[in-house]
Protein backbone atom coordinates (compact mmCIF):
# COMPACT_ATOMS: atom_id res chain seq x y z
CA UNK A 1 0.00 0.00 0.00
CA UNK A 2 1.48 3.44 -1.07
CA UNK A 3 0.40 6.82 0.97
CA UNK A 4 1.07 9.81 0.03
CA UNK A 5 4.37 11.67 0.75
CA UNK A 6 5.54 8.27 2.00
CA UNK A 7 3.49 8.72 5.28
CA UNK A 8 2.89 5.68 7.19
CA UNK A 9 -0.87 4.27 7.91
CA UNK A 10 -2.49 2.39 10.87
CA UNK A 11 -3.71 -0.93 10.65
CA UNK A 12 -7.63 -0.72 12.10
CA UNK A 13 -8.34 -4.28 11.80
CA UNK A 14 -5.99 -7.52 12.81
CA UNK A 15 -4.96 -9.34 10.19
CA UNK A 16 -5.11 -13.47 11.11
CA UNK A 17 -1.85 -14.92 11.90
CA UNK A 18 -0.49 -11.47 13.33
CA UNK A 19 1.00 -11.45 16.89
CA UNK A 20 -1.45 -9.37 18.09
CA UNK A 21 -4.46 -10.94 16.91
CA UNK A 22 -5.45 -13.42 19.38
CA UNK A 23 -5.13 -9.88 21.92
CA UNK A 24 -7.45 -8.29 19.68
CA UNK A 25 -9.63 -11.19 19.80
CA UNK A 26 -10.10 -11.97 23.49
CA UNK A 27 -9.98 -8.01 23.84
CA UNK A 28 -13.05 -7.93 21.26
CA UNK A 29 -15.10 -10.65 22.53
CA UNK A 30 -14.37 -9.76 26.25
CA UNK A 31 -16.28 -6.27 25.68
CA UNK A 32 -19.31 -8.12 23.50
CA UNK A 33 -19.89 -10.59 26.25
CA UNK A 34 -19.34 -8.04 29.18
CA UNK A 35 -21.86 -5.91 27.41
CA UNK A 36 -24.00 -8.91 27.62
CA UNK A 37 -23.63 -9.12 30.99
CA UNK A 38 -21.32 -11.71 31.43
CA UNK A 39 -18.26 -11.68 34.09
CA UNK A 40 -15.19 -13.76 34.17
CA UNK A 41 -14.49 -15.82 37.12
CA UNK A 42 -11.80 -14.42 39.25
CA UNK A 43 -9.85 -17.87 39.50
CA UNK A 44 -9.91 -18.32 35.47
CA UNK A 45 -10.38 -15.82 33.28
CA UNK A 46 -11.75 -17.78 30.05
CA UNK A 47 -14.72 -18.64 31.63
CA UNK A 48 -17.78 -16.49 31.58
CA UNK A 49 -20.77 -16.43 34.39
CA UNK A 50 -24.09 -14.69 33.75
CA UNK A 51 -25.88 -14.88 36.51
CA UNK A 52 -29.35 -13.35 38.14
CA UNK A 53 -30.36 -12.48 42.05
CA UNK A 54 -33.64 -13.58 43.29
CA UNK A 55 -35.26 -13.33 46.69
CA UNK A 56 -36.98 -16.37 48.65
CA UNK A 57 -38.24 -16.18 52.14
CA UNK A 58 -35.77 -13.08 52.75
CA UNK A 59 -32.38 -14.28 51.48
CA UNK A 60 -30.99 -13.03 48.55
CA UNK A 61 -29.22 -15.63 46.12
CA UNK A 62 -27.30 -15.61 42.80
CA UNK A 63 -27.67 -18.06 40.92
CA UNK A 64 -25.88 -18.68 37.26
CA UNK A 65 -28.05 -18.41 34.39
CA UNK A 66 -25.49 -19.03 31.61
CA UNK A 67 -21.90 -20.29 32.31
CA UNK A 68 -18.87 -20.01 29.44
CA UNK A 69 -15.71 -21.68 28.73
CA UNK A 70 -14.15 -19.93 26.07
CA UNK A 71 -11.32 -21.90 24.49
CA UNK A 72 -9.36 -19.30 21.43
CA UNK A 73 -12.22 -19.58 19.26
CA UNK A 74 -14.06 -22.37 20.78
CA UNK A 75 -17.01 -21.68 23.30
CA UNK A 76 -18.95 -24.01 25.35
CA UNK A 77 -22.18 -22.95 26.70
CA UNK A 78 -24.14 -24.31 29.63
CA UNK A 79 -27.35 -22.84 30.58
CA UNK A 80 -29.75 -23.20 33.43
CA UNK A 81 -32.35 -24.24 30.34
CA UNK A 82 -32.38 -24.01 26.32
CA UNK A 83 -34.32 -21.50 26.40
CA UNK A 84 -31.65 -19.02 27.76
CA UNK A 85 -28.98 -20.80 25.87
CA UNK A 86 -31.08 -19.86 22.27
CA UNK A 87 -31.31 -16.45 23.55
CA UNK A 88 -27.81 -16.13 24.22
CA UNK A 89 -26.41 -17.92 20.89
CA UNK A 90 -28.94 -15.28 18.61
CA UNK A 91 -27.26 -12.29 20.26
CA UNK A 92 -24.22 -13.69 19.83
CA UNK A 93 -25.15 -14.04 15.88
CA UNK A 94 -26.34 -10.76 15.79
CA UNK A 95 -22.42 -9.94 16.24
CA UNK A 96 -20.16 -12.33 15.02
CA UNK A 97 -20.75 -14.73 12.00
CA UNK A 98 -21.03 -18.79 14.35
CA UNK A 99 -21.55 -21.94 13.30
CA UNK A 100 -22.92 -24.37 15.67
CA UNK A 101 -21.43 -27.93 16.21
CA UNK A 102 -24.16 -29.93 17.92
CA UNK A 103 -23.95 -31.76 20.74
CA UNK A 104 -20.63 -31.58 22.13
CA UNK A 105 -18.32 -34.61 21.39
CA UNK A 106 -15.49 -33.68 22.60
CA UNK A 107 -13.58 -30.13 23.80
CA UNK A 108 -10.17 -29.56 25.69
CA UNK A 109 -9.22 -33.07 26.19
CA UNK A 110 -12.19 -34.24 27.60
CA UNK A 111 -14.69 -36.87 25.74
CA UNK A 112 -18.51 -36.19 26.28
CA UNK A 113 -20.85 -39.58 25.40
CA UNK A 114 -24.81 -39.11 26.70
CA UNK A 115 -27.08 -42.21 27.69
CA UNK A 116 -30.76 -42.33 27.66
CA UNK A 117 -32.71 -43.64 30.34
CA UNK A 118 -36.31 -43.67 31.73
CA UNK A 119 -35.72 -40.82 33.69
CA UNK A 120 -33.69 -38.58 31.29
CA UNK A 121 -30.47 -38.35 29.97
CA UNK A 122 -26.70 -39.25 31.52
CA UNK A 123 -23.47 -37.58 30.20
CA UNK A 124 -20.36 -39.34 31.11
CA UNK A 125 -17.11 -37.45 30.73
CA UNK A 126 -14.05 -39.07 30.66
CA UNK A 127 -10.30 -38.67 29.00
CA UNK A 128 -9.65 -42.10 27.73
CA UNK A 129 -8.20 -40.93 24.60
CA UNK A 130 -5.69 -38.73 26.31
CA UNK A 131 -4.83 -41.32 28.73
CA UNK A 132 -4.51 -43.67 25.40
CA UNK A 133 -2.10 -41.24 24.50
CA UNK A 134 0.29 -40.67 26.84
CA UNK A 135 0.31 -44.28 27.16
CA UNK A 136 1.77 -44.78 23.92
CA UNK A 137 3.92 -41.66 24.02
CA UNK A 138 5.69 -43.22 26.98
CA UNK A 139 5.52 -47.04 25.41
CA UNK A 140 3.44 -47.90 28.51
CA UNK A 141 0.17 -49.09 26.03
CA UNK A 142 0.44 -52.60 27.21
CA UNK A 143 1.10 -52.18 30.98
CA UNK A 144 -1.26 -54.15 33.78
CA UNK A 145 -4.19 -51.40 34.86
CA UNK A 146 -5.56 -51.16 38.14
CA UNK A 147 -9.10 -50.14 38.90
CA UNK A 148 -7.44 -47.34 41.14
CA UNK A 149 -3.38 -46.51 41.06
CA UNK A 150 -3.39 -45.92 44.56
CA UNK A 151 -4.65 -47.66 47.55
CA UNK A 152 -8.44 -46.67 48.14
CA UNK A 153 -8.00 -46.81 52.09
CA UNK A 154 -5.04 -43.84 52.78
CA UNK A 155 -6.72 -41.00 54.28
CA UNK A 156 -5.40 -37.53 53.30
CA UNK A 157 -5.28 -35.38 55.57
CA UNK A 158 -3.38 -31.89 55.11
CA UNK A 159 -0.63 -31.30 57.69
CA UNK A 160 -0.95 -27.70 58.77
CA UNK A 161 1.89 -27.63 61.56
CA UNK A 162 3.83 -26.54 58.21
CA UNK A 163 3.60 -23.10 57.19
CA UNK A 164 2.26 -22.34 53.28
CA UNK A 165 3.62 -20.48 50.75
CA UNK A 166 1.79 -18.04 49.79
CA UNK A 167 3.10 -17.78 46.49
CA UNK A 168 3.52 -21.28 45.91
CA UNK A 169 -0.50 -21.84 46.22
CA UNK A 170 -1.34 -19.77 43.25
CA UNK A 171 1.71 -20.96 41.13
CA UNK A 172 -0.66 -23.57 39.64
Amino acid sequence: MELPDGGVGKLLKSLYGLKQAPKIWYDMFNAVLTEFGFITLPTDPSVYMQSSTYNRNGTIYVAPDIILSVHVDDILAAGRNQEMINAFKSKLKERFQIMELGSIKRYLGLEFEYSHIDEGQILTIHQEKYIENILIRFGMRDCKSRATPLDSHIKMEIDRSIPIDPLRLHRY
